[in-house]
């Protein structure tokens, strides 16, 4: 079966494909840019941050780093010394 869309003659198949890639890069967005601008995200990695930080909520950062595996990055700004914390891509699942 032929669509015609405008004129163009495009088979369903074309259209399943079009919109499979369009889903997919869609998800792949969310996966790699979707926790920083989530708001309910971002305040519970930002909770989490903060008991690492012993609840001091002035001395903790909380960086959003893109890599192989995006991920939460939390550091105590309070003990320069040690290493920022993994909390991983879902922070604070309560």
């Amino acid at each position: 079966m032929v669509v015609n869309l405008n004129g163009v003659r495009m088979p369903i198949a074309r259209l399943r494909l079009i919109a499979a890639a369009l889903a997919a890069a869609l998800l792949f967005g969310f996966y790699v840019y979707g926790p920083p601008i989530t708001p309910a995200m971002q305040t519970a990695a930002a909770e989490t941050c903060n008991e690492h930080a012993e609840g001091n909520f002035r001395s903790y950062r909380l960086e959003w780093e893109i890599s192989v595996v995006p991920h939460w990055r939390c550091s105590d700004v309070s003990k320069p010394g040690e290493e920022p914390v993994n909390l991983g891509w879902w922070a604070g699942g309560r």
